[in-house]
């Protein structure tokens, strides 16, 4: 079965969507303890976040002020061993995925990789008020007492940053993907759990579990 991949700005709702995925019968990998900032869970495939953290760091680089777009479009290469491996230990499964909001910024290089393994990736795309992102954001980093030196400005940026090539990996590429939003998970979550469900061809029967899951949490 090929790969969903869940993609994201960091405080989108991510982490939700993939908990959701989850409990609707999704392999999403094993998940982080929950927290003060993700009371359900972060459901972050540890394969998957592995690759992407070595990606933001070279150089020195991090998720909050990543490598250049050059810069990683050439090193994907260096982990495609670990993503064949990781591939083929959740060959058993009916449905994988995973989740990590840097794989926003090199999803083209993600999806080629898949392409040439014979996969065809299928994408959920969450959105978030990038307002709401950034005081989200921001609160997260004051309570961890880190990155306070991070203006406004910059979270808009870097927020912008990943939207936009997720846009037009989308626009250029045209791969099976949902859109759904973070408030209208909240907000109507029958109804985004239905969609799903539909869109990845898996059964409806697990949305009552799922729907317990959902809170109202600033979720990452």
């Amino acid at each position: 079965m090929s790969p969903i991949i869940i993609l994201g700005m960091h405080r989108s709702g991510t982490s939700l969507t993939a908990g959701l995925l989850s409990r609707l019968g999704v392999y999403m990998g094993e998940s982080r303890p929950p927290d003060a900032f993700n009371p359900t869970g972060y459901f972050e495939d540890e394969d998957f976040k592995r690759v992407n953290k070595a990606l933001m760091q070279i150089e020195g680089h991090t998720w909050y002020r990543p490598p250049s777009m050059p810069r990683l479009l050439t090193s994907l290469a260096a982990h495609i061993e670990t993503i064949e491996i990781a591939c083929q230990k959740r060959a058993g499964f009916s449905h994988w995925g995973f989740k990590d909001p840097r794989t926003c910024l090199v999803v083209r290089q993600y999806h080629a990789v898949f392409s040439a393994m014979g996969h065809e990736p299928t994408y959920i795309i969450v959105r978030r008020p990038r307002g709401d992102i950034i005081s989200s954001l921001m609160h997260r980093e004051v309570v961890k007492q880190r990155n306070t030196d991070i203006t406004r400005g910059e979270w808009w940026d870097l927020c912008l940053r990943y939207s936009t090539v997720v846009d037009e990996f989308l626009a250029e590429v045209c791969p099976p993907h949902l859109g759904i939003t973070y408030p209208d998970l909240l907000k109507h979550p029958h109804r985004t759990l239905e969609l799903l469900c539909t869109f990845l061809d898996i059964p409806h029967a697990n949305i009552p579990r799922a729907l317990d899951l959902i809170r109202e949490p600033d979720d990452e």
